[in-house]
């Protein structure tokens, strides 16, 4: 059994060839582009690796993707014009819960900033860190009259359909990443007893809406009788709080060639991160 990385690297040895790579496509298609450039196998819903809200009170909300974590410390600036949230990099945060990744668990650091001048920040109202997604409630004061702030919305909201988050080539990897993982959304590994595993984030999903199956391709004696299989992961992730709306997510993980054999599954979805292992026998 043969597990090659993306694309058109040589096979490790030969035996009953088995192909696993990334295929630079979601499951519906992306012949225009991916529907979002920050993740490739989102398909549907607000895009960006941030979200920020002004809410009808003044406070600004923030919603940022930080797949693999599941705390941060939150802290003010002394100016009051900024949030800073990290997570430290000697704590265990994304796990090495699989024996073949071999990379570093992931930290982030993210600020968000006031990008008016016509209040400051003075407390963070609310932060929490659910399936790798962080949002933060910042409110803030004025600093000058009130009836000035026509301006306060306008400069600190973003667009979470933004035209431009949509292109053919997708992110090289989450911006607000400091130490860990840097091939983006995707992470392949194989090792020499015929196993693959696989990484896919998609931040946002509980471990109940997370899905992986194998959809089991028609054998073809003219291609040394092997058939084509491929692995496909689907999730959901529901919009809580003060998010724009609902993220969906779905990705063909991996291709397999392989004969008649069964192909075995072990996943792991833990905060916004689904973990393959694939085995063909």
């Amino acid at each position: 059994m043969v597990l090659t990385l993306p694309a058109t690297q040589v096979p490790q040895s030969s035996a009953d060839p088995v192909n696993l790579f990334y295929c630079f496509q979601n499951v519906d298609g992306g012949a225009e582009g991916f529907y979002t450039v920050h993740n490739p196998f989102q398909i549907s819903g607000p895009k960006g690796y941030r979200e920020v809200k002004i809410l009808e009170n003044g406070d600004m909300y923030v919603r940022t993707d930080l797949p693999g974590c599941d705390f941060v410390d939150v802290r003010i600036d002394s100016l009051k014009k900024s949030v800073t949230s990290r997570t430290l990099v000697a704590s265990p945060f994304d796990p090495i819960v699989n024996p073949y990744e071999s990379f570093t668990p992931r930290s982030y650091s993210t600020t968000d900033r006031l990008m008016c001048d016509c209040c400051r920040i003075s407390l963070v109202k609310y932060h929490k860190i659910t399936d790798g997604v962080l949002r933060v409630v910042i409110s803030t004061t004025p600093t000058s009259d009130p009836q000035n702030r026509a301006g306060h919305a306008i400069l600190n909201n973003t667009d979470p359909n933004d035209p431009r988050l949509t292109g053919l080539i997708p992110s090289t990897g989450n911006p607000h990443l400091i130490q860990g993982h840097g091939s983006g959304a995707y992470e392949f590994k194989s090792v020499t007893d015929g196993t693959a595993y696989v990484r896919l984030d998609m931040p946002g999903v509980p471990k109940h809406l997370f899905n992986a199956k194998v959809n089991y391709g028609e054998l073809k004696p003219c291609k040394r009788s092997r058939r084509e299989s491929t692995v496909v992961v689907t999730g959901t992730a529901p919009a809580v709080d003060q998010d724009s709306g609902d993220r969906v997510y779905s990705a063909i993980a991996a291709i397999v060639y392989d004969s008649t054999g069964a192909i075995l599954l072990e996943s792991d979805p833990e905060n916004g991160v689904m973990r393959l292992t694939i085995r063909a026998s």
